[in-house]
């Protein structure tokens, strides 16, 4: 894969074409490899089993639920007003 490649320069890519922004996105990870596309976006969320590194090195995203309790859904519910 190219090094210039990840998860924040695909997102960029998917935004761009539908006439968005990185700040219009939410975005959710749990490993390293979401660093970069979480600072990116509007609003960056950390899950609530996400690796320990990625939670001590992003203090300022908020931590969520755990992926195994359909925190996501739970979150994006709560957010749009959707129950």
């Amino acid at each position: 894969m190219n090094k210039n490649v990840s998860k924040a320069t695909a997102l960029a890519q998917v935004v761009q074409a539908r006439d968005y922004g990185l700040q219009d996105c939410i975005a959710f990870g749990d490993g390293m490899n979401d660093v970069e596309m979480l600072s990116e976006v509007g609003k960056g969320c950390i899950m609530g089993n996400a690796d320990p590194r990625l939670i001590k090195n992003c203090p300022q995203l908020e931590t969520i639920g755990r992926n195994t309790d359909e925190a996501v859904a739970t979150y994006l519910r709560a957010i749009f007003g959707i129950y």
